[in-house]
């Protein structure tokens, strides 16, 4: 009764009747219910007692005083409150029976000894009780030592049980293990899993099912990888216990409120999976509000999270607010704070004290400024976060290796501070190569990064070279380029689409020819930088109100190009005052300029104005070279450098001119040549320089007791140029003066030097310009030092050695101060107006006639003026659309004919203007009526446009870009359709088997209209298909008389001069009269025919010797410039692959032919482009990245399982690519390449490789028997072979792979060559893969194998001593890969491997049996004879 008064059911009762018999002994009022009171005191309730005693029923019969009050009072001393107590013995009762003793007390001491204080001990009773009732050696300690296997160190596994006891609790073999499986599974290393559960063991008490695998099912729905899940889990384990609706979820979907995709999330997540134990109301939401209150937007704040989204675990208070105060104590704004943590949140998780502070103190040391600082920090924030001694310091030491001072590096990290985030290896480094590969010295390549340091940032791929090639096609050379960036290397930053090419458009607007414009640029770099409407705009407008016509201003640009960067109001505008206060007239400096055009012609012109005296004096064209302001100095130069009698003469009186008196030589060497410009040619500069030598040496004092000073006779002529005179030293004005006349002094360093001939000055003086040179060259390493110079000018003086103080003056006078020759650029930052300005001005008066066709006009004016208005004229009438309507609309041949002649001249004097875009734009209309009229049948508009293009072929093919050679081409497609090319053009190259016959092809694309025959046909029924036209009638235009009219002037010019433009520029050849003309007549187009088989053999006659042939030919090929053949290789890449590769299109059908046969034919082309023997061979390295690109990606392609349907072109693809290797292999710059193209043959699907397995045979053969292959080169042939031999039913293309052993094996060297290069084991693994099938290739291969050794063997003896063990090392790979046939190979190759072994080992005196010593005669075994222990190894290693 009183168990049910307790709350114990009837099944419970009976259970602990059962259990403890004794209970129903037990006095209730004197046992029972004392120890319920008892239990009840101590604060279980009636439930909890109940429970306790049907799970412990022993209880009830257990003495208060001895056990139950001890054991209470024992936990009491352990640190357990009473509630505690009370919830302990409430979940485990039995504890109260144990002994303290024997059960408790040593538990206790166990969980001490593992490290656990007495509170965690406490802890852990009180949260699982249970523990105390557990066998130490049973439960306790195998569960700890298994936590020890897993790699926790004793203070993790107290740590553990004391933060989750119920681990303990666990089952090894049914929980622990499976758990840890469950995470080997997921991709946690052993440490990794040990890690996870130091940091979070309870989760090796979760559910596999219920718990862990949902939760990863989650995380890779969310879309983390495998890879990424381990890693998250690994960082931080507690993920796994987050629970997926309340605690996963909900975070996820505030992130996608914030404006993360999933994506995004994702990312977040598998960096920062912390963020998903944060709260959103206290971690989350509290962040995001401060970045808005930053100044953030939602977006960059999103940004910010997805980029570092660690930041939103940090402290608001501890971390984000100090990091934004120190950045405004270093003097950023608000809005750049925001800015900087928008585009580098990361930096907000930097320490201050450890990263912050020592970057910025870095900085101030470097030399930069607080304001510097900030600036470079608002530019590139990310500069925090880069570590000195890894990062700053190397960058620094580079810039200061490259020629940098200290002052320029801090000036150019101020100014680009991204710089120092960039990789010296991958990004410094090649730039500055690369501007040293463009021409520049180590110096220049300083200098431009000191002044545009950004450079080294730009991308050489996508910025530099894409500038530079611009600058090519613009016509600069190579040489040029380098001067320009040298000079202004901020070029190369500029945008080429909105800074480079409109600069050029605007010249080209301002009429300048695209030669003029190169020029330009080459002389004066700085204006493609310049603005459009803040700089250029202006001085031209400036010009226009001076007077200057349009086409005076663009002459003037061309010859003056530094003008437009003139100031116009300190500049432009005080000159034209100067010349009006001169009292000149426009129309006197007009002619006053002629000089600088034509010197010779221009005596009237200068007479006229009283510049020059009538008749003119060497003195006053003297007076008028050295003093007239605007003269072109090279002019003056050249000019005086003449050995005519007058301009010899001009010339002493122009050095006469100069005060030289008292003028050191230095001092007077630079007067001189600033008036000037020295010619390129040593013999006028010898001139130049004896003339100055003479006038230097007369002006100067003669000395004492010679001549009439000394008084001679007077009147004995006297040479003064053999009479000894001093010569003053480089000094002061006033020095100078004290000691101008008298007696040299007695002081130690006389302040002159006696000479004896003005030869003396004459040498002095060239060897002054060489040390200039050298001073002040930077190409010039080694620099010349005073010793050298001293020694350098020894005996010059008649014999005798000028005073070493007197050259010691002269060399630190240059070497402190350069003689600038009238010419050399100025520094960028030096704004010098030299004399060159004044020829600029000049042009402001010159005027030309109104325009007017008359041929007096024409005779009198230069080429290019008056023509090109009239030009304009005839554009300006639109003639194209009229042309276009004509040709297009009217039926008449006769009409048609006309229309083409029209675009013809038009494009004929277009290039001869250099108006390349309307050239352009003509040659491809002319293309596009050809490739139309071109479709089935060769119709009269067909074969007049078809000559149309042969002409524009012909004349213009240099000129021709991307476009008009996919008109060519197209051109030729459609010939190739209508079977109207020479048979070199349409047929292919193939290599024949080992037979000698040709392989049988897949391609067999043949032309799509097939030709009519010819009929026989009497010549008086022969009417043409088309009007007859005649060539008056065709040639009988206005535009055809006018590029006759321009033909007939420039002819009459050419026969004059005999040097200037080939007749044919502009009309090309003219009909020839009589019966040359018929001749013409009957090979032009279109055919005199009525029958269209005739029709079409005179056609096909035409095109194979038109200029389509000729151009594509080795001739044509090596005339195109590097830019026209680049971008005919351009249009051949992009129509040599079919249309469905590499885009989303539908496979080619059988009926649309030129989907499936253009690409085969432009392929075959590019590849004889390629392999051509043109004369330029430079042509091949302008269109070798091209193809070799091209050819790599198409591979690729079909590498990838692409294509297949392609039969013909994969075939076509496969003969070409080893077409280029055999051509090619012998330029040692593309071997790289084409082993790379070998090695894609190699990689080839089974079933392709298959089917094509013999073209590559044979070509590989071909390749071997051309080539000596370096390794990587053989490495690739093997691994051809090796593929081919597993085609074992390719009978061809076995027979081919075996003539490739034979060809290495059948020749001793060939065989040292393979060995030397260590390619001995590939050959054995392809003899062995030949060798393992039933065939006769097999049977050459067993053959080849079982003759090595013996080979070898005989090889090894022709060697030293010491050489032979390494050809004895190789008998035993050789026997072995036999033993392997015979075990592995056919029935056949294996019964012929084992004869071969047996006659190798075992047998003597045949021809395969080897000297081995136990089968040697004594008298044999002395001379030569095989170790037995090698003779074993080998017999082992075939037992093997």
């Amino acid at each position: 009764m009183l168990l049910k008064d307790v709350g114990l059911r009837k099944a419970q009762i009976a259970k602990a009747v059962a259990s403890r018999p004794s209970l129903l002994g037990c006095s209730i009022e004197d046992n029972l219910k004392p120890t319920v009171r008892w239990l009840a005191a101590l604060g279980l309730s009636k439930e909890q007692i109940a429970k306790a005693v049907a799970s412990f029923p022993s209880l009830l019969s257990c003495s208060i005083e001895d056990n139950l009050k001890p054991s209470v009072r024992w936990f009491a001393e352990l640190g357990l409150s009473k509630e505690q107590i009370a919830k302990a013995v409430t979940s485990c009762p039995s504890l109260l029976g144990c002994s303290i003793e024997d059960n408790l007390k040593p538990t206790v001491r166990w969980f001490a000894e593992l490290g656990l204080s007495k509170a965690q001990i406490a802890k852990v009773v009180a949260s699982f009780p249970s523990l105390l009732s557990y066998s130490i050696e049973d439960n306790l300690k195998p569960t700890v030592r298994w936590f020890a296997d897993l790699g926790l160190s004793k203070a993790q596994i107290g740590k553990a049980v004391a933060s989750c006891p119920s681990l303990l609790g666990c089952s090894i073999e049914d929980n622990l293990k499976p758990t840890v499986c469950w995470f080997a599974q997921l991709g946690l290393s052993k440490a990794l899993i040990a890690k996870a559960v130091a940091s979070r063991p309870s989760l090796l008490s979760c559910s596999i099912e219920d718990n862990l695998k949902p939760t990863v099912r989650w995380f890779a729905a969310l879309g983390l990888s495998k890879a990424q899940i381990a890693k998250a889990v690994a960082s931080c384990p507690s993920l796994l216990s987050y629970s997926i609706e309340d605690n996963l979820k909900p975070t996820l979907r505030w992130f996608a409120e914030l404006g993360l995709s999933k994506e995004q999330i994702a990312k977040a997540v598998a960096s920062c999976p912390s963020l998903l134990g944060c709260s959103i109301e206290d971690n989350l939401k509290p962040t995001a509000r401060w970045f808005a209150e930053l100044g953030l937007s939602k977006e960059q704040i999103a940004k910010a999270v997805a980029s570092c989204p660690s930041l939103l675990g940090c402290s608001i208070k501890d971390n984000l607010k100090p990091t934004v105060r120190w950045f405004a104590d270093l003097g950023l704004s608000k809005a750049q704070i925001a800015k900087a943590v928008a585009s580098r949140p990361s930096l907000l998780s930097c320490s201050i004290e450890d990263n912050l502070k020592p970057t910025v103190r870095w900085f101030a040391a470097l030399g930069l400024s607080k304001a510097q600082i900030a600036k470079a920090v608002a530019s590139c924030p990310s500069l925090l976060s880069y570590s000195i001694e890894d990062n700053l310091k190397p960058t620094l030491r580079w810039f200061a290796e490259l020629g940098l001072s200290k002052e320029q590096i801090a000036k150019a990290v101020a100014s680009c501070p991204s710089l120092l985030g960039c990789s010296i290896e991958d990004n410094l480094k090649p730039t500055a190569r690369w501007f040293a590969e463009l021409g520049l010295s180590k110096e220049q390549i300083a200098k431009a990064v000191a002044s545009c340091p950004s450079l080294l940032g730009c991308s050489i791929k996508d910025n530099l070279k894409p500038t530079v090639r611009w600058f090519a096609d613009l016509g600069l050379s190579k040489a040029l380029i380098a001067k320009a960036v040298a000079s202004r290397p901020s070029l190369l930053s500029c945008s080429i689409e909105d800074n480079l090419k409109p600069t050029v458009r605007w010249f080209a607007a301002l009429r300048l020819s695209k030669a003029q414009i190169a020029k330009a640029v080459a002389s004066f770099s700085s204006l493609l930088s310049y603005s459009i409407e803040d700089n250029l705009k202006p001085p031209v407008r400036w010009f226009a109100e001076l007077g200057l016509s349009k086409e005076q201003i663009a002459k003037a640009v061309a010859s003056c190009p530094s003008l437009l960067g003139c100031s116009i109001e300190d500049n432009l505008k005080p000159t034209v005052r100067w010349f009006a206060e001169l009292g000149l007239s426009k129309a006197q400096i007009a002619k006053a300029r002629t000089f600088n055009s034509e010197p010779s012609k221009s005596t009237a012109a200068l007479q006229s104005l009283g510049l020059l005296t009538n008749p003119v004096t060497p003195e006053s064209m003297a007076e008028f070279l050295r003093h007239t302001p605007g003269l072109d100095m090279r002019v003056v130069g050249e000019y005086l450098s003449k050995r005519h009698d007058f301009n010899c003469q001009v010339t002493k009186s122009f050095m006469d001119s100069f005060p030289f008196p008292g003028l050191g030589m230095v001092e007077g060497l630079r007067m001189a040549l600033a008036t000037f410009r020295l010619p390129g040619e040593a013999q006028c500069i010898d001139r130049l320089m004896e003339s100055f030598a003479q006038a230097y040496f007369r002006s100067q004092v003669l000395a004492d007791g010679y001549g009439a000073a000394a008084g001679e006779d007077a009147c004995k002529p006297q040479n003064p140029l053999s009479q000894p005179r001093w010569i003053p030293r480089e000094r002061s004005p006033e020095e100078a003066e004290l000691t101008r006349h008298g007696p040299e002094d007695a002081a130690e360093e006389p302040s002159r030097v006696l000479m004896n001939t003005s030869d003396t000055i004459f040498i002095l003086a060239f060897s002054i310009i060489m040390l200039n040179t050298d001073l002040h060259n930077p190409g010039v390493k080694k620099k010349m030092c005073l010793e050298e110079f001293v020694r350098n000018n020894r005996g010059i003086d008649g014999g005798k050695d000028l005073p070493q103080y007197f050259l010691r003056d002269i060399y630190e006078s240059i070497r402190d101060d350069e003689i600038r020759l009238h010419g050399e650029t100025a520094s960028e930052s030096d704004e010098v107006i030299d004399d060159f300005f004044w020829e600029g001005i000049l042009l402001r008066s010159e005027s030309i006639d109104a325009f007017s066709a008359t041929e007096r006009l024409l005779s009198e004016a230069a080429p290019g003026t008056t023509e090109r208005d009239m030009l304009q004229v005839v554009l300006d009438c639109q003639p194209l659309p009229v042309l276009t309507q004509c040709y297009e609309s009217v039926p008449d041949a006769t009409v048609a004919m006309q229309a083409m002649t029209g675009f013809q001249d038009l494009a004929r004097i277009s290039a001869y203007f250099d108006n390349f875009e309307t050239v352009s734009s003509l040659v491809r209309t002319i293309f596009q009526y050809c490739s139309s009229a071109a479709v089935g049948a060769v119709t009269v508009r067909c074969q007049i446009a078809l000559g149309s293009s042969e002409q524009c072929v012909s004349h213009f093919a240099s000129m021709f870009r991307e476009a008009e050679w996919r008109g060519v081409l197209e051109v030729l497609l459609q010939l190739w359709a209508l079977d109207l090319l020479p048979p070199h053009f349409s047929e292919f190259d193939d290599f024949s088997g080992t037979d000698g016959k040709p392989l049988e092809s897949l391609c067999n694309i043949r032309p799509l209209y097939p030709p009519p025959e010819a009929r026989a046909v009497s010549a008086e029924t022969q009417v043409l298909a088309s009007p007859q036209v005649t060539t008056a009638d065709a040639g009988d235009g206005f535009l055809e008389s006018l590029a006759r009219w321009f033909e007939d002037e420039t002819r009459d010019e050419d026969e004059e001069e005999g040097e200037s433009r080939p007749q044919d520029d502009l009309l090309g050849t003219s009909l020839p009269p009589g019966a040359a003309k018929q001749e013409v007549e009957a090979k032009a187009l279109p055919v005199d025919a009525s029958d269209p088989g005739l029709i079409h053999q005179k056609v096909k006659q035409y095109v194979g010797r038109s200029g389509f042939v000729e151009v594509l030919g080795a001739a044509g090929v090596g005339k195109l410039p590097p830019e026209s053949l680049q971008c005919l290789a351009k249009a051949l890449v992009q129509l040599s692959r079919p249309k469905n590769w590499f885009v989303q299109a539908p496979p080619p059908s059988q009926e649309d032919w030129h989907e499936v046969a253009d690409p085969v034919f432009c392929l075959e082309l590019l590849t004889n482009l390629t392999t051509m023997p043109v004369p330029a061979s430079h042509c091949l390295s302008h269109i070798w990245p091209l193809v070799s690109t091209h050819f790599e990606r198409l591979l690729q392609y079909v590498i990838a399982g692409n294509g297949v349907s392609e039969t013909q072109f994969i075939e076509r693809l496969i003969v070409n690519t080893l077409r280029l290797c055999i051509r090619l292999i012998g330029n040692s710059e593309l071997v790289p390449t084409l082993l790379m193209l070998t090695q894609h043959l190699s990689k080839l699907p089974a079933n392709l490789f298959a089917s094509y397995s013999e073209r590559i045979a044979c070509g590989t053969l071909v390749l071997v028997q051309e080539a000596n292959l370096p390794h990587s080169g053989l490495c690739n042939i093997f691994a051809l072979l090796k593929r081919i031999a597993e085609v074992p039913s390719g009978v061809g293309a076995c027979s081919a792979g075996i003539e490739c052993l034979n060809y290495w094996l059948s020749d001793d060297q060939e065989l040292s060559r393979l060995l030397s290069l260590q390619q001995f084991p590939e050959l054995l693994k392809t003899l062995k893969a030949f060798g393992q099938h039933s065939t006769s290739a097999s049977t050459t291969a067993l053959g080849h194998l079982s003759s090595l050794v013996p080979q070898l063997a005989r090889g090894a003896r022709c060697l030293p001593p010491e050489a032979q063990s390494q050809w004895q090392s190789l008998w035993v790979p050789t026997l072995q890969a036999l033993a392997d046939i015979a075990k592995e190979g056919s029935q056949r190759s294996s019964a012929q491997a084992f004869v071969y072994l047996q006659r190798l080992l075992l047998e003597c005196g045949t021809d395969l049996a080897l000297p081995w010593a136990w089968c040697l005669e004594p008298r044999a075994k002395a001379q030569e004879q095989l170790e037995f222990a090698a003779w074993k190894e080998c017999l082992e290693q075939a037992r093997v």
